[in-house]
């Protein structure tokens, strides 16, 4: 009867013991199931990472867009005035005629894109009440402490500001007259301003455009800081201004500027 007993159980263990290793196996089958789906999508969320790539500071900076309000009071255009900012509807930067360099700290190893959209001004002819262009446009991008222009003062070999047409691109000489070739809109003059002029076909078709501050502008920013008597500091980025309304202006990573210059 023991004996009997003991076949018994031994026949029961046995038969636990065979379940038991079917149910690894199907253990082992939804793990491979599973593994093969995640090696089916793993491409498609990597993908980005395998094509795009970027830097600590590029991939933890996000585009920040600044919209511009009026800076002249509609009668004549602002004799070298600043444009106003907001960051959003919900708040406005403590000093809204400049950029703190605060902004830009996560653009400190690789520069920066500016692009800015704007109006131009026009005057009117109070005898016959017809709007017209003025003969000129003019947006420099300065340090707001000293309000030093960032292109001119760029010591030489390690340029401030980059991607725009150069003088000497548009122009047959400093302050000459500009080339018959020249097709585009604007230039960045040796003195720091940007120039906006008539297209090839006599047009003010300009709206917008981008630039790049590079690390070394950044840091130059940085040392231009000014501290108060009560301990706080500002500085960052100004815009000088005649007779352009800037509308916004949104900071984000150095771009390759196709900027127009003479063929």
């Amino acid at each position: 009867m023991k004996k009997k007993l003991a076949m018994l159980v031994a026949a029961m263990m046995a038969l636990s013991m065979f379940a038991a290793c079917g149910d690894d196996s199907s253990s082992s089958s939804a793990a491979e199931t599973t593994t093969a789906a995640e090696t089916t999508t793993a491409p498609e969320s990597s993908e980005p990472e395998e094509t795009t790539t970027t830097t600590a500071a590029e991939s933890e900076a996000e585009p920040i867009e600044f919209t511009g309000t009026l800076n002249t009071d509609g009668e004549y255009p602002g004799d070298w005035g600043t444009p106003n900012f907001v960051v959003d509807e919900s708040g406005e930067i403590p000093n809204p005629n400049y950029f703190s360099v605060d902004f830009l700290k996560d653009y400190e190893e690789t520069g920066c894109s500016v692009t800015l959209k704007y109006e131009f001004e026009k005057t009117m002819d109070m005898s016959t009440l017809e709007e017209s262009y003025y003969e000129y446009y003019l947006l420099a991008p300065c340090f707001a402490c000293s309000w030093g222009k960032m292109y001119a003062e760029a010591p030489e070999g390690t340029p401030y500001v980059t991607g725009l047409p150069e003088e000497l691109d548009a122009r047959e000489s400093i302050g000459g007259a500009t080339k018959a070739d020249f097709t585009g809109s604007y230039f960045l003059q040796s003195d720091g301003f940007i120039v906006f002029c008539q297209d090839a076909e006599g047009n003010w078709s300009s709206d917008s455009i981008t630039f790049n501050l590079t690390p070394e502008c950044i840091a130059a920013m940085e040392a231009d800081v000014t501290t108060n008597d009560d301990g706080s500091s500002w500085g960052g980025m100004v815009f000088q201004t005649y007779g352009i309304n800037v509308l916004s202006v949104t900071i984000d990573e150095p771009v390759e500027v196709e900027a127009p210059a003479a063929e």
